[in-house]
């Protein structure tokens, strides 16, 4: 009996020491990074985010992070990566070159596991992961999508689209791109990622405009969590309306968005001229979005006609001809966004900017602070510097910015609509000059002349 009882109690000590063993192992799991516990099963296939540039991309990513299982990272562009050595460096001899094919193979069997490797490690308590990446529906990263669909066959893909006319001027006033090329993304963008979600199963691909998700931001996010299979969590509905009741500023807007993040500024700040240039290059896509019909587009391009023959041309645009066209300039805006859509169709930054190249005016750049900044923007591109009569004062205030300029960059003579300087310091300036209104250059070192005071000022 007693030996009986010995065993017994040994076997009790026995089992409550594997029990500590088994909690400390456990906790040693839940801390690791390169492990995952949790109550469920984790999803083997990404979800995938994109869209056009400033279609709203960065919102729907934050949304969809509220959800304590969701973990969808902001543009590590690994699928980028992982397309172009699946199709685009195996095409060159010169990184793949003999047994090309079974290479190719292989990194297609190993790469799923990889990648879910590498987001289990990322975030090891979610059990829903992916990439938002507006470009991946670029046409330079073209077919990345349908890599994505062949490495992982049960992708969501959420595609969030956006009034090509919004998405445009926001990226005018970006200064990312002329005003041709912000066009242009918005059509490319948004063809190659229709064109590939009309090829998917219904479960598979989910298209959402920005207009609808922000107009009720709860309504959306049910929208999408169905989609996606997946129960909403309390904290995704307190998101919603809290963003409902007053927005965050996001992805460094442009514009204020107190004024409602659905609002439109595109018939604000573009002449006529230009908005009929602007649904010349839009209008197809935004009838096959539903934005508009065939005849609307038409009315509305006969009403720009007759408003763009009654309204004079913005006389700054007709000085900014003496700039190149392919040249990136800086104005002197003083915030306003309007003098950036004066460059016609130019690469334009405001100047001077916050840091960090936010185009947002930023009056306490001044002095040498304004020096340092228009030397640093000259070496990222810059070509030109452009003050408008309105600038004009803010110049003559910040003297050591004045002296840098009249000491250092000839300017290009033009009237008293603006000053000029050419800050590549070459002569294409100055013989455009020249040819169109026959003066010379003046050199670094000549005085800035008067300008006639402006309307308001006399």
């Amino acid at each position: 009996m007693r030996r009986l009882r010995r065993f017994v109690l040994r076997c009790y000590a026995r089992l409550r020491w594997e029990i500590k063993k088994s909690r400390r192992r456990l906790l040693r799991l839940k801390r690791s990074p390169g492990l995952i516990v949790h109550r469920g099963h984790r999803a083997r296939s990404p979800i995938i985010l994109y869209g056009a540039p400033r279609s709203g991309t960065t919102y729907l990513l934050r949304l969809l992070n509220q959800h304590p299982e969701v973990s969808i990272s902001d543009e590590t562009r690994l699928f980028v990566w992982a397309h172009a050595s699946l199709r685009v460096l195996p095409e060159d001899d010169r990184f793949v070159h003999s047994s090309k094919d079974r290479f190719v193979e292989h990194l297609l069997a190993t790469y799923p596991d990889l990648i879910r490797d590498f987001y289990r490690r990322l975030a090891p308590e979610a059990r829903y992961w992916g990439d938002k990446n507006p470009h991946y529906a670029d046409p330079i990263h073209d077919g990345c999508l349908d890599t994505i669909s062949a490495l992982f066959p049960e992708t969501k893909f959420i595609h969030i689209v956006r009034d090509g006319r919004d998405v445009a001027t926001s990226i005018i006033r970006n200064g990312w791109v002329d005003f041709d090329l912000a066009h242009q993304v918005w059509v490319s963008h948004v063809r190659i990622g229709r064109d590939f979600g009309e090829k998917q199963p219904s479960d598979r691909y989910f298209e959402i405009r920005y207009e609808d998700l922000v107009g009720d931001d709860v309504v959306g996010a049910q929208r999408l969590f169905q989609f996606l299979d997946i129960d909403i969590a309390p904290e995704v509905i307190a998101f919603c309306r809290a963003q409902m009741q007053s927005r965050t500023p996001l992805s460094s807007p442009t514009r204020n968005i107190h004024r409602g993040v659905a609002t439109s500024e595109w018939g604000d700040l573009l002449p006529p001229d230009q908005r009929l240039q602007s649904l010349d290059i839009l209008g197809e896509e935004l009838v096959r979005l539903g934005y508009e019909t065939e005849s609307s587009v038409m009315q509305a391009k006969t009403e720009l006609e007759n408003l763009a023959r009654s309204t004079p041309v913005d006389p700054l645009r007709l000085v900014v001809q003496l700039v190149p066209q392919d040249a990136t300039v800086l104005v002197v805006s003083g915030g306003e966004a309007s003098l950036l859509f004066a460059m016609s169709g130019r690469r334009a930054w405001h100047f001077p900017q916050r840091p960090g190249g936010y185009n947002v005016h930023a009056p306490d750049v001044e002095g040498r602070a304004a020096v340092a900044q228009l030397e640093r923007l000259r070496t990222e591109g810059a070509g030109f510097l452009i003050v408008p009569r309105a600038g004009v004062s803010w110049l003559e205030r910040n003297l050591d910015l004045r002296r840098h300029l009249d000491k250092t960059y000839p300017r290009i003579p033009s009237d008293d609509r603006c000053l000029i300087y050419d800050l590549t310091g070459g002569s294409v300036g100055r013989e455009r000059s020249q040819s169109r209104i026959g003066g010379e250059a003046t050199s670094p070192g000549d005085p800035i002349p008067p300008l006639e005071p402006m309307p308001s000022e006399r």
